[in-house]
């Protein structure tokens, strides 16, 4: 169908007018089966309107998708309570707002900061590309992706694509912010919340022998958080804050 434009606000009353016009305009009324909707009441009002225009709609036509009931489920596992407030804050917001209202949500806000701060600059993205390269010639990483991915807001599956890269990524971002030397926050906002104080481990890697860096860092100095962006009460369980 090609239902004319809908105008005014979203109900349930003005969709059903739509969908009638379009119903009447091919004269499919009684070939209608069901309607595959979201959860959103609209759609139940949208149903009763038609189902009382035409005999052979009825209310037990009205189908729910699966996979938006599992999208706001999802959301609301990685986002907790509020996440229509969080996705109304982040469409009117600038980017430095932006930044700040990420990094309130929890690791998953910080590794979005990341993943856009990194893919904002051709060169921290080649920086990190280098880093990706080393960290797969030491064995480190054992499949190569030469960059980071950026989650599409809010929705859940990109949030999954973005966590599942960085993870895979994780000692090459440990050798980023190792050599990365902050000369300023600018316009591109502070740097994401990772730590920027190493110690090195005494493990080496299997494959080659050499020394390598360690999964997480544990320990931050105060001049570290103040330079990611975060407060020292933000510091992971078990990370040692040092003078």
């Amino acid at each position: 169908m090609d239902p004319p434009p809908l105008k005014g606000p979203h109900s349930g009353e003005n969709i059903a007018k739509v969908l009638s016009s379009a119903l009447d305009f091919y004269d499919i009324s009684p070939l209608m089966g069901f309607f595959m909707m979201d959860n959103a009441r609209s759609n139940d009002v949208c149903i009763l309107e038609l189902a009382e225009q035409y005999p052979t709609i009825r209310r037990e036509n009205r189908l729910r998708c699966v996979g938006h009931m599992l999208n706001l489920i999802v959301k609301t596992l990685l986002f907790g309570q509020g996440v229509s407030k969080l996705e109304q804050q982040l469409r009117g917001a600038s980017d430095d707002e932006r930044f700040e209202i990420w990094r309130k949500q929890s690791f998953i806000g910080k590794l979005h900061n990341f993943c856009v701060w990194i893919n904002r600059s051709d060169q921290r993205r080649e920086r990190l590309k280098q880093y990706i390269l080393q960290a797969y010639e030491e064995g480190s990483i054992e499949q190569l992706y030469t960059r980071v991915l950026v989650d599409g807001g809010i929705r859940w599956n990109s949030v999954y694509a973005m966590i599942e890269r960085a993870l895979k990524l994780r000692h090459a971002i440990d050798l980023f912010f190792l050599h990365y030397s902050h000369v300023g926050l600018g316009r591109s906002g502070p740097l994401p919340c990772y730590p920027q104080a190493f110690q090195r481990s005494n493990k080496t890697h299997g494959r080659t022998g050499k020394q390598s860096w360690p999964r997480r860092i544990t320990w931050l100095t105060p001049r570290d958080h103040r330079v990611a962006g975060c407060t020292l009460q933000e510091a992971p369980r078990g990370w040692e804050i040092r003078g």
